[in-house]
C-alpha cells in the first residue's frame, strides 16, 4: 500500500508492506515511493504506464513473499517474533540489496575513521540511487545494459566529467566484489572485465605554476590581506616540501618539526615521512612560531578540534575550501591565468622539477609507492625531449 502518512516533498509516497499481528499493523518500507495516480488501489500494484512497473510490481511480490515466509517459519518453530525484531530479521534477510552492502560499506568506513574516503563514496553511491529512483535493487539486476545507461545518467543529466564516471562505477564495483566475497551474489552475474564493463582511468591536465609566476608569489606583499597571506604561506609551504598534501600542512604541529626536520605521518597512507626543512620554509614556520597560538603550525585548526576525528576531517576540508577561494584571488589580482588551488602547488614542484632531479630521489619526496607512478606523474611536466624533436623535423 502507499503509505499516506508520510508524504514526501516531491508528491510521493513510500510503498510499505503492512501487516496486522494483534489486531496492530506495523508498516515495512522497500525502499521505493510514487505518486498517488500511479498506484491501483484496488489490485495493490503499480500501473501498468508508469516506468519499470513490471520491475517494481515483481519487487513488491517478492518482498511480500519474504515478510510471509518470514511469519511461517516463526509460526511453525513457534517462535514469538515482536514487531521490532520481524522488521529486523526482514532487512537482514534481504542484505545482499545494493542499498543494505552500501550502507555497510558506508558504516565501515566511519568506523575505520576514513572520513575522505567516505565523503568522496557517499555522493558516488546517492548518484546510483537516484538513477534507480531509490529502489532497493539487487546486485543480480546490475547489469551490462544498465551499467551503460548509469553511465550516459552520469554523463549527461549530472555532467559528470569521464574521471568522476569511473570514480562512481569503482564504486559499485568495489561494493559488487564486497558481496560476491561474502557469498550474497554469484561471480557469474560480476558485470565487470573483458567483454563487459571495463572501467578506463582518463589522464588529468595537470597544470603547474613556472618560476615566474612563483615569484610573483613569492614577492607579493599581503601585509594588509591577512586571509591570501596564510593561504599563501600554506601554499609555498607545501611547494617548498614538494607538494605535501593540504590535509598534511594544515594538520601540522610543532611537535613534527625538530632537529631541522619535519617528521609527520602521512594522513593518506599511514606512511611515515621525514624531510629537511629548507631555508625558504622555515623562513614562513619561524613567523608562524612568533605568533604561536596552538599547537598547530598554521593558525586554522584549533587543539579542541583534535579531541574529535570526525570534526578535524570537516574542519580540514572546510579550510582546504577557504585557502583554494583566498589563492585565486591572489592568482587573479597577480594576473596568473592559471585557476589557483593547493593541490596545485604538487604540480609546480613536479614541473620546476622537470627532469633536474632523478626519478628514484622524485619517488621519495612525492612519496610514491610505486617508481612507475612517479615516471608517469612526472611525465606531465618533461617537454623538453619531444619538442626538441619536433624542431628537428620540422627544421627544413
Amino acid at each position: 500500500m502507499l503509505y499516506k502518512s508520510n508524504p514526501k516533498k516531491d508528491g510521493t509516497f513510500p510503498l510499505v508492506i503492512r501487516i496486522i499481528r494483534n489486531r496492530k499493523p506495523i508498516y515495512y518500507q522497500i525502499g521505493y515511493s510514487i505518486k498517488p495516480e500511479n498506484w491501483d488501489e484496488k489490485k495493490s500494484v503499480v500501473k501498468s504506464n508508469y516506468p519499470n512497473s513490471v520491475r517494481l510490481n515483481h519487487l513488491i511480490l517478492k518482498k511480500q513473499t519474504e515478510v510471509s515466509a518470514i511469519l511461517l517459519t516463526a509460526d511453525q518453530d513457534e517462535v514469538h517474533l515482536s514487531d521490532k525484531q520481524l522488521i529486523r530479521k526482514v532487512r537482514t534477510n534481504n542484505k545482499s540489496s545494493f542499498n543494505a552492502i552500501a550502507e555497510e560499506h558506508l558504516s565501515d568506513l566511519l568506523k575505520l575513521k576514513k572520513y575522505n574516503q567516505h565523503s568522496g563514496e557517499n555522493p558516488r553511491v546517492n548518484h546510483f540511487k537516484n538513477f534507480v529512483d531509490n529502489e532497493d535493487i539487487s546486485f543480480q539486476h546490475i547489469t551490462v545494459p544498465l551499467l551503460k545507461k548509469y553511465m550516459i545518467y552520469l554523463a549527461a543529466d549530472k555532467d559528470l566529467s569521464d574521471r568522476s564516471v569511473s570514480n562512481c562505477l569503482i564504486v559499485i564495483r568495489t561494493l559488487f566484489n564486497k558481496a560476491i566475497n561474502e557469498g550474497l551474489v554469484e561471480s557469474k552475474h560480476y558485470p565487470f572485465g573483458p567483454g563487459k564493463i571495463q572501467i578506463k582511468i582518463s589522464e588529468s591536465r595537470k597544470v603547474g605554476l613556472n618560476a615566474e609566476e612563483l615569484k610573483l608569489i613569492e614577492e607579493v606583499d599581503l601585509t594588509y590581506h591577512k586571509a591570501q597571506l596564510h593561504a599563501r604561506n600554506i601554499w609555498l609551504t607545501s611547494f617548498y616540501l614538494a607538494g605535501i598534501r593540504i590535509s598534511d600542512v594544515i594538520n601540522l604541529k610543532w611537535k613534527d618539526i625538530y632537529d631541522g626536520r619535519l617528521n609527520y605521518i602521512m594522513g593518506k597512507n599511514g606512511k611515515v615521512v621525514s624531510l629537511k626543512i629548507p631555508n625558504k620554509a622555515n623562513v614562513i614556520i619561524e613567523y608562524y612560531r612568533k605568533e604561536r597560538i596552538s599547537s598547530y603550525v598554521f593558525p586554522y585548526l584549533k587543539d579542541e578540534y583534535g579531541k574529535d576525528a570526525k570534526v578535524l576531517n570537516s574542519k580540514t576540508r572546510s579550510f582546504n575550501s577557504l585557502i583554494n577561494k583566498q589563492l585565486n584571488k591572489l592568482a587573479i589580482a597577480l594576473k596568473i591565468d592559471k585557476k589557483m588551488s593547493m593541490h596545485i602547488s604538487r604540480h609546480s614542484f613536479g614541473q620546476i622539477a622537470g627532469d633536474k632531479i632523478a626519478p628514484q630521489l622524485l619517488q621519495k619526496l612525492y612519496r610514491h609507492s610505486d617508481l612507475k607512478t612517479t615516471i608517469g606523474y612526472q611525465s606531465n611536466f618533461i617537454h623538453k625531449d619531444m619538442d626538441g624533436a619536433l624542431s628537428e623535423v620540422l627544421n627544413f
